[in-house]
């Protein structure tokens, strides 16, 4: 339990100094980005759908297991082309 905590602590600390790592998709009216974080093997990767407006709310959060900062980019990349292949980056 107390190894639960201490990986959610983390993750919640990562995501709050994370990096945009790429910015791929575009529709008409919104767009997909996502950030990367990694704490040993940790990987934890959010999905944002940016606004006209500026607004942004997350489409997707996921976590995984990864060696290293490169699979852990990788990874992200992937999750990112998994939300735009689902049709997550239109505007609703």
């Amino acid at each position: 339990m107390k190894k639960v905590l201490l990986l959610a602590a983390f993750g919640v600390a990562g995501m709050m100094s994370a990096k945009t790592t790429s910015q791929n998709s575009t529709s008409n009216q919104s767009l997909l980005t996502s950030t990367n974080h990694q704490v040993n093997l940790l990987c934890v990767t959010t999905i944002y759908r940016i606004y006209a407006d500026g607004s942004q709310t997350v489409v997707k959060t996921d976590v995984s297991l990864q060696p290293d900062e490169k699979f852990c980019r990788l990874h992200a990349q992937i999750v990112l082309m998994d939300a735009q292949l689902a049709g997550q980056y239109k505007y609703i």
